[in-house]
C-alpha cells in the first residue's frame, strides 16, 4: 500500500477514537428545565383524604390499577426557584431572595406512598422534578410511630438522592417546621441544614445522614436514631427550630426521645472528640455554682465475658474549661477545689450516661451500637446466642453496662479575682 493510504487510514482511526469523546453534551438538561426539589415534608393525613386524590398512579376500578391500599401521606415540597435562590451575602432575608421575590416554592400534594406523592407532584409543576440537590426531609412524629419503611423506601433506592441530606424528626407537624422563615436565612432548608451541620461541627450532635439511618436499619446489633426536633416561636415569620433531642428507633418505628442534655451524654458513650456542651455543678463546700463548657472528650470501650454472658466497659476522659461562676466570694482557684468539683462532676455525669443507658434499655434501643461490638468482639457468643437484631434486643434490656467518667479542669479562665 502506498505511504500516503497508510497515513489516511492511521487519521481515520484516531478520528473514530476521538468522535465517542465529543459527544458528551447530548443529553443535557439545564437548570431552568428542572424543578430542584430542596426539602421534603411527611405527615400523615385521615382516611377520608383519599376520597380527594387525583387518580395519577392508580384507579378505583377493580380492572385498572388498584391504591396500594395504605395509609396517606402529605407531602410538602420545597422547589428552588431558579435565579432567585441567593448564592452570596447582601441578597435579601427570610425566603426572599433579590427584590423582595421568593426564592422557594411551598406546594403540597397527596399520595398513598412518597413516590406517589411526586408522581402527584410533577402533574402541577412544569419543569421535571430533581432530587439531587436534596438537603433535608423532615418527617412528623405520628408518621415516625406509625414505620418509615414504606414511606422512605424510595430514598433508599433512588439513586439520585445524597445519602448524606438530613433526616429529621418534627414533634409538631412536618409542614410547619418545613416552612420555617427565620431572619438569618434566606432559604428554609438551608436554615435547617446548616442548623444540623453546625450542631455536629459545635460538638453538640452526633453526626445523622439518612445514609446513617438506613445503616443503623440494616445492622444487626444496632438501632438508628435521629435528630427530634420541635418549632419555637409565635407568629409564622418568627419561626425557628430547636434540637429538643434524639429520637430512639427500633426497626423503624419511632419507640421515645432523650432530653437535650443527654445528647452530650450520647456523644461521651460515642467517643466524639470534638465537645462543646455545658454542665453547671455546685461548688463543694461552698454557695454559689459554677458552669463548665467541654472541649475535647476520648472514649474506650471494650467487652468482657463473664460467666457467658457479655459486660460493657466503657472509660470516657473529659477536658472541660470553666466559663462562669455564679459566686463571686467563692474562689475555685486552689487544686483542693478543683479536684473537689472535678470529683462531683465525674459522678454526675456517670449518672446521666447511666440514666440515658437505662432509657434506651428499657425500649429495647441500642443506639450505641453495643451489639455490634459484642459481635466483632466475641463471634461464637453471638453465632450461638444471638444471630439476629430481634434477639439481641431481648439481651440488650438486661445487658450490664459500667461506665467511668474522668474530669480535668484544663482552664479556669483569664482572671480569678
Amino acid at each position: 500500500m502506498h505511504p500516503s493510504g497508510v497515513k489516511t487510514i492511521k487519521w481515520f482511526c484516531v478520528l473514530l477514537l476521538i468522535a465517542p469523546w465529543l459527544t458528551g453534551c447530548w443529553d443535557r438538561t439545564e437548570l431552568e428545565e428542572r424543578g430542584i426539589i430542596l426539602g421534603l415534608g411527611i405527615d400523615t393525613v385521615p382516611p377520608e383524604a383519599a376520597k380527594h386524590e387525583d387518580q395519577i398512579t392508580e384507579t378505583n376500578r377493580k380492572d385498572g390499577f388498584p391504591p396500594p391500599g395504605e395509609e396517606m401521606i402529605k407531602v410538602t415540597a420545597q422547589i428552588a426557584v431558579p435565579g432567585r435562590v441567593p448564592l452570596g451575602p447582601g441578597q435579601g432575608g427570610g425566603s426572599q431572595g433579590g427584590g423582595g421575590q421568593k426564592s422557594v416554592w411551598v406546594i403540597q400534594v397527596m399520595g398513598h406512598t412518597l413516590d406517589d406523592a411526586i408522581q402527584n407532584l410533577q402533574q402541577q409543576v412544569s419543569q421535571e422534578l430533581y432530587l439531587g440537590h436534596f438537603r433535608v426531609v423532615i418527617v412528623s412524629e405520628q408518621l415516625e410511630k406509625r414505620g418509615l419503611k414504606k414511606t422512605l423506601d424510595l430514598l433508599m433506592r433512588d439513586p439520585e438522592i445524597r445519602k448524606s441530606s438530613y433526616l429529621l424528626v418534627s414533634r409538631s407537624s412536618a409542614d410547619k417546621a418545613l416552612t420555617v422563615a427565620p431572619p438569618l436565612e434566606r432559604v428554609p432548608t438551608l436554615y435547617l441544614t446548616d442548623m444540623m451541620e453546625q450542631a455536629v461541627w459545635m460538638g453538640k450532635f452526633p453526626q445523622s445522614f439518612i445514609g446513617n439511618f438506613f445503616t443503623a436499619y440494616a445492622a444487626k446489633g444496632r438501632e438508628g436514631y435521629l435528630p427530634y426536633i420541635q418549632p419555637k416561636g409565635g407568629k409564622k415569620q418568627e419561626f425557628h427550630i430547636e434540637i429538643d433531642g434524639i429520637a430512639l428507633f427500633v426497626e423503624d418505628k419511632m419507640v421515645g426521645k432523650t432530653e437535650p442534655l443527654e445528647i452530650a451524654s450520647y456523644l461521651e458513650i460515642m467517643g466524639v472528640e470534638q465537645a462543646g456542651n455545658s454542665i453547671t455543678v455546685p461548688i463543694p463546700e461552698g454557695k454559689g455554682h459554677v458552669r463548665f463548657t467541654a472541649f475535647s472528650r476520648e472514649t474506650k470501650k471494650w467487652v468482657e465475658m463473664k460467666k457467658g454472658r457479655p459486660h460493657l466497659k466503657v472509660s470516657i476522659y473529659v477536658e472541660t474549661e470553666i466559663d462562669e461562676k455564679s459566686n463571686l466570694l467563692q474562689h475555685v482557684d486552689s487544686t483542693q477545689v478543683i479536684k473537689r468539683i472535678d470529683k462531683e462532676i465525674e459522678e454526675r455525669l456517670e449518672q446521666v450516661s447511666l440514666q440515658l443507658v437505662k432509657k434506651t434499655q428499657k425500649k429495647g434501643s441500642d443506639i450505641f451500637g453495643f451489639g455490634e461490638r459484642v459481635r466483632a468482639k466475641e463471634p461464637v457468643y453471638w453465632n450461638r446466642h444471638i444471630r439476629t437484631n430481634r434477639k439481641w434486643r431481648q439481651v440488650y434490656r438486661t445487658l450490664p453496662v459500667d461506665i467511668q467518667v474522668k474530669h480535668i479542669t484544663r482552664r479556669t479562665g483569664m482572671r480569678e479575682r
